[in-house]
């Protein structure tokens, strides 16, 4: 018996080194032409390589702008509702230092993991944290290809890339990787002007002149969250507890014509409640649907200052700002 074992082994040791070698030349020749698609192809060319490292959002500029700074009063964290609907020059204006993390379709998942890498950093009072249904309910693809385009590659952002265990995040992984090493341009800067969209110091996107038309599609918001999203979400609280760091749990307004899609949003309001303080801007009775918003769920930069004044006037009244003062 432990003779035939013997030849067995034997006999399977040259079977197993080619299959060894066949996979690393398998793996080199993928990542030569996921590399090559990459680089060459048009992004309608390549769906499950979705990478574009300026892509819109200015994620690129917003990341690159965290990196150098840092002692802020308030630090605003979430999806687009975040970094297109919470302008930092309104917190300026009244004296505190701000700067908006957020980023495209943004979950709990990524938050959890941009307060890892910058809370030190930047070392707020006061963290805003924009909560948004939908964004319970997504598997944060989006926003991990997004971050994966858009900015460094670290340990928390690689570690959170290979949890997803989704082709599209690990080709993008695996070519902003290679992109890293080869092409990137530490000097390149994003074009601060995309289309309606400009990047304004400090991470907010303003979107000016544009205006919801009524006669376009509304979605049926999802409202089936996901149980990881949740637990993202009560980890960053327990870290902003740990850190003895004051939050607030804020939903930004949406249009009136998609709010009322929402499945039974008083049950997300308590939800939302039991983790801290928190407040709701969908009734604000100054927001029209035709004047304030551009789609049916962002604001233009006029609805901003609406529910900017009115975030402010309310982070004051409950004490989570200092009354008025000058920088």
């Amino acid at each position: 018996m432990k003779r035939l074992l013997s030849i067995f082994n034997f006999s399977m040791r040259p079977f197993l080194k080619n299959i060894i070698l066949f996979g690393l030349f398998a793996g080199i020749v993928y990542c030569i032409l996921l590399f090559i698609s990459g680089a060459l192809l048009p992004l309608m060319w390549r769906p499950n390589l979705p990478f574009v490292e300026h892509r819109s959002g200015h994620s690129y500029s917003r990341i690159a702008e965290a990196d150098q700074t840092g002692n802020i009063d308030v630090l605003i964290i979430g999806s687009s509702h975040a970094y297109r609907g919470v302008d930092t020059r309104n917190f300026e204006a009244e004296g505190y230092k701000a700067f908006n993390l957020g980023s495209s379709a943004q979950t709990p998942m990524q938050s959890n993991m941009l307060l890892e890498m910058y809370a030190e950093q930047l070392d707020p009072e006061l963290v805003v944290l924009e909560v948004f249904p939908s964004s319970l309910s997504m598997d944060g693809v989006e926003s991990s290809i997004d971050l994966l385009s858009s900015m460094p590659l670290r340990g928390q952002l690689i570690e959170l890339a290979l949890a997803q265990k989704n082709a599209q995040v690990y080709n993008t992984l695996l070519y902003a990787g290679m992109y890293g090493i080869l092409m990137h341009d530490e000097g390149k800067k994003e074009d601060p002007r995309k289309g309606g969209d400009m990047y304004i110091s400090g991470g907010y996107v303003e979107r000016k002149d544009a205006f919801f038309d009524p006669e376009n599609e509304v979605p049926q918001p999802d409202s089936t969250y996901r149980k990881e999203q949740l637990e993202s979400l009560d980890a960053i609280i327990e870290m902003l507890n740990n850190a003895n760091t004051e939050y607030v749990l804020v939903q930004a307004p949406v249009t009136d014509a998609f709010y009322e899609l929402y499945h039974n949003p008083d049950s997300f309001d308590m939800d939302m409640m039991e983790r801290g303080m928190y407040f709701n801007f969908n009734d604000l009775p100054s927001l029209r649907d035709t004047l304030h918003f551009y789609d049916y769920h962002h604001l233009n930069a006029a609805g901003v200052k609406e529910f900017n004044d009115a975030l402010i006037d309310s982070l004051l009244a409950h004490g989570l700002l200092y009354p008025k003062r000058q920088l």
